[in-house]
């Protein structure tokens, strides 16, 4: 079963800025990224971290800056920590 979060190994979601236009959703080309779509609560979310390969259209197309690029530097501290 796949798992919903904000992050994957190359980027980080900040759902709060998400203004659910779908553009990061449609550009994805790994499945990576998915739809909450309630009527009342709308953002997109990560649905398959694993499959995502950091290719960054995702961090492009968003109107928003709803995506972070994560650093390599950034994930080495992550593990160490």
């Amino acid at each position: 079963m796949r798992s919903k979060s904000k992050t994957t190994p190359y980027v980080s979601v900040d759902t709060h800025k998400c203004e659910a236009c779908w553009k990061c959703v449609d550009t994805c080309r790994t499945g990576t990224l998915g739809k909450v779509n309630f009527w009342f609560h709308k953002h997109v979310v990560v649905i398959n971290a694993e499959s995502c390969r950091g290719c960054g259209p995702c961090v492009e197309v968003c109107p928003e800056g709803a995506f972070v690029r994560i650093e390599r530097s950034q994930m080495r501290c992550q593990a160490l920590s």
